[in-house]
């Protein structure tokens, strides 16, 4: 399994967000239209205007086949691959934990 993890802890959800979107070649709304969200979620996040985030918005993005890769990151930061992998554990043991389909 690899990881490559390499932004800062002080990098805030917002700024993880923009750059996720930046990576995918995504705009705001191609992003919520690929994981059924209001593009006004996303916006009031990346504006710095949405101080709490929901699980359910946290895991539709990150349970999503092509955004999954960014799960780890989005939401525990820079990890060693071990505690990638204990984090995925736990994940995993989560009631919302979706797994992701094979081959993607």
């Amino acid at each position: 399994m690899e990881f490559q993890l390499n932004f800062s802890i002080e990098m805030t959800l917002r700024d993880k967000l923009k750059l996720l979107r930046k990576a995918e070649g995504l705009s705001q709304q191609e992003l919520c239209d690929l994981v059924d969200v209001p593009q006004s979620t996303l916006a009031k996040i990346e504006n710095g205007r949405n101080k709490s985030t929901s699980v359910d918005f946290l895991n539709k993005i990150s349970s999503h086949p092509r955004l999954v890769k960014y799960a780890i990151w989005l939401m525990f930061d820079q990890i060693t691959e071990a505690q990638a992998l204990d984090a995925l554990e736990f994940l995993k043991s989560l009631p919302e934990y979706v797994e992701p389909p094979e081959g993607d």
